[in-house]
């Protein structure tokens, strides 16, 4: 038997492979045709085809298109297979260099602001469209998604979370950059509990938000 993973084994075994990869903020990932055995992802390598992450790729862009890298590799796979002769050997997986990408939870999901923009956007981007990363604002959930790091000098400083500008988007501190000091992330669109998707600017319309509000 053999099976399509998105991702270059032994790199991230498990059940969600493509968001985890941007979540980490890998700037590579890409498709692996592998033989299955009695482990998580753990059989002989036999065709691996890398792919770039982009920069503004979301999960669900990403998966998308390594589907269709998928399709192809596994086409060329058992086209190597049949008219090969020797055809492709399977190559063990380097144990010492697996990494997992286990189950996404609620948690996983939640924005933690104490953490760099970088590392705030590479969150939003990685689960969206789906499940969404999340934070509250007045004990009331909402999902964030589109961002956009604001690289330094910032506009404004606040506590993590603090919202520092409700004027058409959302400007959110976050925590600190490595030797720069706090940073800022920008967002465009939200899903407030209970509503559709929106651009920021509808939300804030209605939702009467300043800055100085917190999300925790």
């Amino acid at each position: 038997m053999i099976n399509v993973h998105p991702s270059l084994l032994p790199g991230l075994r498990g059940a969600a492979p493509v968001e985890w990869a941007i979540i980490r903020g890998h700037e590579t990932t890409g498709v692996t045709i592998m033989q299955l055995d009695a482990g998580m992802d753990s059989g002989p390598i036999l065709h691996q085809i890398p792919h770039r992450i982009g920069a503004d790729v979301t999960g669900g862009e990403l998966s998308a298109h390594l589907a269709e890298m998928g399709a192809q590799a596994l086409i060329e796979t058992l086209a190597l297979m049949e008219q090969s002769d020797p055809p492709p050997q399977p190559v063990p997986q380097n144990e010492a260099r697996a990494t997992l990408a286990p189950k996404l939870t609620r948690e996983t999901a939640r924005v933690d602001w104490t953490t760099d923009a970088r590392t705030i956007s590479c969150l939003i981007r990685g689960l969206d469209p789906r499940p969404g990363a999340w934070t509250e604002l007045r004990d009331v959930e909402i999902k964030l998604f589109t961002p956009k790091v604001m690289e330094p000098p910032f506009p404004g400083t606040g506590a993590p979370g603090e919202v520092l500008s409700a004027e058409g988007s959302l400007v959110v501190a976050t925590g600190p950059f490595k030797d720069l000091g706090g940073g800022t992330v920008e967002i465009f669109e939200v899903q407030p509990a209970g509503k559709e998707r929106m651009p920021t600017s509808d939300w804030l319309r209605g939702a009467r938000l300043k800055a100085g509000a917190r999300f925790t």
